[in-house]
This record gives structure tokens, sequence and C-alpha cells, in this order.
């Protein structure tokens, strides 16, 4: 998409060189960048309680997953319980103190969770402003009322007059109204920030401020406007600024962006000029009205209305800049009944599914890391590209409500389709594979340290053994086909 956008804006082609492994190592940005900031190492998990900051619990038919990260959050769940005795316990008495005493507290609440239905529990913690979500079977969404609100599903004719159901795209789009003008607007003339730099045009060949070695990179001369923190919207923005966009990352010291904590900013705070504002403020709102008046792309991963209530929803800036792409990405999206669910990345491979085929099936369920922030991070970015092609070439912005959910939902198609044909439901398989065997993660020698194999066809099977010093056997089958099946049906080396 980069490359098509470079390509329509200077009239030159371009080689696209993907490595694979580059983009699954930025899936786990967290680790990578703990490694070389922290000095740490991350190790594998086999268990799922990581503290009562984030953990699974279980319920009467199945898991659920909660974080009540925050302290407001905490008291919300307490008082919840009924404000229970133990909830005024000292040991208990901040996030560290809690983690600290994990196992003890897990405990109790899972003697409360363990005698409710998941999704009583779901609906019942987060209208308490408790981010949680159930343990669930991709297959479980086929009947979603948010899914169905939002239209996400599209039909598939597979003959017999029979459809099934697929993943359709994770955004829903909404256009600007071509006619729209901003001749009475009054945009920025109140404000007192220091905002003089943004009279320059970056649409031009000078190099973007502060930065002295992007040549001629494909969002060279656009300009975002970054109101997104923590982990789903900054790899984005972060992209955008590696593809040589100036991005404008907006903070405000009243509510500081979680994200700086860690080693997180180091990563994805690249390539990023910065500007702190009161948004609740008139010149706090007027600077970044004028912001918007003079960017191309505006992302933003607040609580859905949020934006609205700040004075800065879609009906607003647009009329401000017809051309603009303004990108809001949440957890189920802008709309459906559970729109104003809280959601973090850790918590939405649960919910959809990845986390309940993932694993091996002797293992207890677990959470896994926050890849879905990077994925959609990814998704986000591409989106927003798309859009900013379509402003270029029809002079009308958009708007792109983007929705984790779907987003994560999308990289399933398999286990979607296979229940709706079959009616069973995918399970846990560790690194098992249907066709190929060996096929896995295994251990090498070390602390922790491990090896993945994957043997193929018959003649890989027959240098594994001879590299390993095992007998190399038919087991009486002859063609290498059948060799390679019958090792796959009884997991035999």
């Amino acid at each position: 998409m980069f490359g098509i956008f470079r390509k329509e804006e200077t009239g030159q082609g371009a080689v696209i060189d993907v490595s694979m492994q580059e983009a699954l190592a930025f899936m786990d940005i967290i680790s990578l960048s703990a490694a070389p900031f922290w000095k740490t190492r991350t190790t594998r998990k086999l268990e799922s309680v990581q503290g009562p900051n984030l953990t699974l619990l279980p319920a009467s038919d199945g898991h659920i997953a909660i974080s009540p990260r925050e302290e407001r959050q905490w008291k919300n769940f307490l008082k919840l319980l009924g404000s229970p005795d133990w909830g005024s316990d000292p040991k208990f008495a901040d996030r560290t103190l809690r983690q600290e005493n994990a196992k003890e507290i897990i405990g109790l609440l899972s003697e409360w969770s363990s005698k409710y239905p998941k999704l009583e529990l779901f609906h019942l913690l987060q209208e308490n402003h408790i981010p949680c979500f159930p343990m669930m079977n991709p297959a479980e969404h086929l009947d979603s009322e948010q899914l169905k609100a939002r239209d996400y599903f599209d039909l598939v004719d597979i003959g017999r007059q029979s459809e099934i159901k697929v993943p359709g795209r994770p955004f829903r789009i909404s256009k600007a109204n071509p006619d729209a003008t901003t001749s009475k607007k009054k945009v920025g003339h109140e404000s007192s920030a220091d905002i003089s730099w943004l009279e320059r045009s970056i649409s031009n060949n000078d190099q973007p401020v502060g930065d002295f070695s992007r040549g001629n990179l494909p969002l060279k001369g656009v300009r975002v406007a970054d109101l997104s923190w923590v982990i789903a919207g900054p790899p984005c923005t972060r992209y955008l600024a590696s593809m040589g966009a100036e991005v404008v990352k907006v903070e405000t010291s009243s509510r500081p962006d979680p994200g700086r904590v860690g080693q997180l900013h180091d990563v994805l705070g690249q390539g990023k000029l910065g500007i702190t504002l009161n948004l609740k403020s008139e010149d706090g709102l007027a600077a970044i009205k004028t912001l918007v008046a003079k960017s191309d792309i505006i992302v933003e991963n607040f609580a859905p209305g949020v934006m609205e209530r700040l004075g800065l929803g879609w009906d607003v800036l647009k009329e401000i800049n017809p051309k603009l792409v303004m990108i809001s990405a949440s957890g189920t999206g802008q709309s459906g009944p559970t729109r104003h669910y809280a959601a973090y990345g850790t918590l939405l491979p649960i919910y959809t599914g990845f986390a309940g085929l993932n694993g091996y099936p002797e293992n207890p369920p677990s959470i896994g890391m926050a890849w879905a922030d990077p994925l959609c991070g990814m998704l986000l970015a591409h989106a927003a590209v798309a859009a900013l092609r379509s402003s270029r070439n029809t002079s009308e912005g958009s708007h792109i409500d983007f929705s984790m959910v779907e987003a994560v939902l999308a990289t399933m198609p398999g286990p979607l389709i296979e229940y709706q044909l079959t009616g069973d439901r995918s399970e846990r398989s560790g690194n098992t594979d249907e066709n190929f065997y060996p096929h896995g993660a295994f251990k090498a020698l070390g602390d922790d340290s491990w090896v993945a194999i994957a043997v193929t066809d018959q003649d890989q099977w027959r240098k594994a053994c001879q590299n390993s010093g095992c007998a190399c056997r038919s087991y009486g089958v002859e063609s290498r086909a059948a060799q390679t099946a019958f090792r796959c049906t009884r997991k035999i080396y």
C-alpha cells in the first residue's frame, strides 16, 4: 500500500522486500524492547495467573479474563463485590501489593466468579466499568449481537441454496461531505500555544522538521495528528512516521500516556514530534483544530464518545478539513451494543477465540502477549494510507471506524468456516499440523531454549533421521505422501 501511494504521488515504482520474520517480530514489541532497554529476557509462560491486574478467573461455564489495572477500576470491582472486609486489607492497598499477593487475592475472586456464567459476568463487570472479556471459541461469535449490529460478516454462497458467514473488513467508512466548506471557520486564532511552525508547508521537497535521513520515503509531505495512546494506536503512527510522515503526538499532562512508563515509548515514540495541550481548555481546543486543519490524517483510540465530548468528533473535524482522514480505533467499534465496553489488547485474543485455540491441550488456558495491539497498528496504518489515497484522488476525506475485535476475528476464518460446514469447534492442539509431522517446538540444551522443527515431506524426514542418528523407518508404507500422512495420523517419528 505504501509503495502504491508513492508511485501515484511521484510516478516512481519500487521493489518491496517483505520479511515475514521482521513482520512477526513486531508482534512482540514488549519483549523485544525489554531486552535492550531493560536487560530482561521474556520466558515461556505456562500459567494463566499473571496477577490480579490481568488474569483468568473461572466461571460456571468457562473462564473470563479481567484487567482492573487502574485504581478506580479496582474500587469499582470491590464495590460490585459488596465491599468485602478483605478489600480493605493493607496488603491489597495498591497495584504493587496486589501483585505481590496475587495467589491469595485471585483465590478470593475465583470463589466469587465461579458461581456465574461467563457472559453474565462479562456484561455485569463491563457495566460497572471493569475491563473484562470471556474466553470464547470463534464459532460463538457467529450469532454475536455486536457483530450483527455492525454488519460484520459477509455471506458466501456455497451452493445447494446454502450460505456461510466469513469475516468482513474490520472497519466502517464514513465519507465527508464533498460540498462542505471551511470559509466561515476561524480556527486557532485564539490559541496562545506556540504552534507557529504549523504554518509552513511540508508538501514540498524539504525534509520534515527534525529529520535528516528520510530521503524520498512514501509518506514524505504527509502530516499526521497523533492523539493515540498506550499501545493500540501508537504502532500505527510509528509505522506512518517510519514511512516518512511528519507525526505530531498530542499529549496532556492531566492524564499522561501510560505507554510512556517503561520501555514502550522508546520503541513507539520514535520519529515523532510532540506537543502538550489541555484539550478541555479553549486555547488547547483551538490549537488542536489548527493542527487538524493543516494535517492529512488524525489518529485516536480513545473510548467511543470521548472525541465528541471534547468537541472533536467527525462532524466537527470534517468541516475544518474536508480532505481529512480520521482514524478511530476501539475494542468493538464506535457502534453496536458493546461499543462502550473497555478493552485492552491482552483481553481481545481471549474474547475472539485466538487464545482458546493456541496452547497445548494438556495445559490450562492462559493469557498470551498483547499482540492484538501491534497487529491492529499495522492494519490501521494501511487503512490510513488507503483512505489518504482516496482523499487525494477525490478531495473528500473519510472517517475509519476500526474494531479491534473484528480485526482479530479476521485472522481466523478457518475455525468459523469449519464450524458452519461440519458443526465441529476447533480446539487447542499445540503446534501440531494436519499435514506435517514432526511439527512443533522442541526442547533444546539450555535453560528455556527451544527449536522449531517442521518436516514437510519424506526427503526431509530421511535427512532429519540421519542428522539425529535415528533409524529412518517407512512403517510399511511405500509412497512418500502416504508415509507423511501415516506419521501425521499416528503422531510417531
